[in-house]
């Protein structure tokens, strides 16, 4: 009997331990889901576009003839390069292996720089430098409705709908999974959402971050950019003349031609432009236009030999597909902050950063004013000092650049800060009807906004008033916090109502 009571006795203490533990596990949960969400949290404002995304093809070619209007007007610097590749994975040839095999090694580079790298450097790039005319090195995009089949805004892809995976050019078969039929076109997009803890960025909406634990739901932010997509009509040699000085065998021949003609005959050589694109990206906040590239998906059919010690590999057909690419870089002139918004304590001090972009920053002035010297004062270097009087002032720094002036401002707000908040309660039980009052204590105690908005996760459970009284409504479990109106500091409290 005394072995039996012995072992209730080991039971007993053994259900209470594991009760405890569940206990213990739930309540860290809570409070580390509670403690989760303090911190700042800004709220996400997203500067609206200087033009909205165009709907139609009639509005997207004027809005693209405007931007490279401004081109021509206003002249930025340009860079041009030009990219040819062949894609490996769509060569193919009639006979055995050996023969692509040989392909593939002069195409990734036999003791020589690829062919690929070949390419780029057998044309060169060239520079327009700000204030110079762009003739001779830019064919500006004038477009009609007629010219473009269809426009996207976003980046460009190729994804296969059977295994899911993107490449670089089209193909009629995945150059993953193998399968025929399956590839689509795919576009980006400027918007991407992020967590307001850590950062980390997704394509899509998520509730709560995997990657540190947050619980609040990603933000939906804009990038500084749009990239448009424009496809043209390969079948319209006058548009593909006009835009992409289309080559004709004999170009093609030369092309590839000359890197190999110490080992490889180029027989006979039939072409097919199957896509043409123009790709820009342009800054939405200011409608310039920061890059352009014309891109070529050229489909090659060629009757190859070997030479010089191969010759017995023979003639082969073979095809592949052969990306051209010329590509633009456009640098407008302008001056930057490297702050918009600043805070400084009365009597405090704290300096602002211009940079210049032109052709030498080390040439020009730059000219510092504050709209109220009595509340902030700046001087030549950027360096400013509030006085004892609380409020705001406006910082603008300027230069003069090609007979155009450039300038960015930062708002200076002079006040003692918010830098933190704590709920009186982090936990707190209810029953329905119960009323009980949160208190917000801000710090330092010195801060001069101190006030605070209330907010509840679910009000049928419990609801939140103006001056943080929760009034417990129905059974459940319910998150309220608090967000301080200076610096967005937030603290929580979980109610659970029983």
């Amino acid at each position: 009997m005394k072995k039996k009571k012995d072992r209730s006795k080991l039971l007993t203490a053994s259900v209470v331990s594991f009760l405890c533990l569940v206990f213990a596990a739930g309540f860290a949960y809570g409070l580390s889901s509670v403690l989760a969400m303090e911190g700042a949290y800004p709220p996400v404002v997203n500067a609206p576009s200087l033009t909205e995304v165009p709907e139609t093809k009639e509005v997207f070619v004027g809005y693209v003839n405007r931007l490279f209007a401004k081109v021509a007007d206003e002249k930025p610097a340009i860079e041009n390069s030009d990219s040819f590749s062949i894609d490996k994975n769509s060569l193919e040839t009639d006979g055995d292996s050996s023969f692509k095999a040989t392909l593939l090694y002069l195409r990734d580079g036999s003791g020589r720089d690829s062919f690929d790298k070949y390419l780029e450097h057998k044309f060169g790039d060239k520079k327009v430098e700000f204030g110079a005319s762009a003739d001779g090195v830019l064919v500006v995009p004038s477009f009609t409705v007629d010219d473009i089949t269809d426009f996207k805004c976003g980046s460009l892809g190729y994804k296969c709908s059977k295994c899911g995976e993107t490449q670089g050019v089209y193909s009629e078969k995945c150059f993953s999974c193998g399968e025929a039929g399956t590839i689509e076109k795919t576009y980006g997009s400027y918007t991407y959402y992020q967590c307001p803890s850590c950062g980390e960025k997704r394509s899509t909406p998520a509730d709560n971050c995997e990657l540190c634990g947050g619980v609040q739901p990603y933000s939906e932010k804009y990038s500084d950019e749009y990239e448009f997509t424009a496809e043209i009509d390969t079948s319209d040699t006058a548009v593909m003349e006009r835009f992409f000085g289309k080559r004709d065998d004999a170009g093609i021949r030369e092309l590839l031609g000359d890197e190999l003609n110490d080992v490889l005959d180029f027989n006979s050589i039939d072409t097919d432009y199957t896509k043409a694109y123009i790709i820009f990206k342009v800054n939405r906040l200011t409608d310039e236009v920061t890059y352009l590239e014309y891109r070529k998906e050229i489909s090659v059919s060629a009757d190859a030999s070997f030479k010089n010690g191969f010759e017995k590999l023979g003639e082969r057909k073979s095809d592949f597909v052969m990306t051209e690419k010329n590509l633009f870089d456009f640098t407008w002139p302008s001056l930057s902050l490297n702050a918009h918004e600043k805070v400084v304590e009365p009597k405090g001090n704290d300096n602002l950063l211009a940079t210049l972009t032109c052709d030498d920053a080390t040439k020009y002035t730059v000219t510092w004013s504050s709209s109220d010297p009595e509340i902030l004062s700046i001087d030549d270097e950027g360096y400013y000092k509030a006085g004892k009087k609380e409020g705001t002032a406006v910082v603008t720094a300027s230069f003069e650049f090609n007979g155009k002036v450039f300038s960015d401002e930062c708002t200076v707000s002079v006040r003692y800060p918010v830098e933190s908040s704590k709920m009186n309660k982090t936990k707190l039980k209810m029953e329905v009807g119960d009323t009980f009052t949160l208190q917000a204590k801000l710090s330092p105690s010195k801060a001069t906004i101190k006030t605070v908005k209330w907010y509840t996760d679910d009000p049928s459970v419990a609801d939140i008033d103006e001056n943080g009284v929760v009034t417990a409504k129905s059974s459940g479990q319910v998150i309220v916090w608090s967000l301080s109106d200076d610096g967005y500091f937030r603290s929580s409290c979980e109610v659970t109502v029983k």
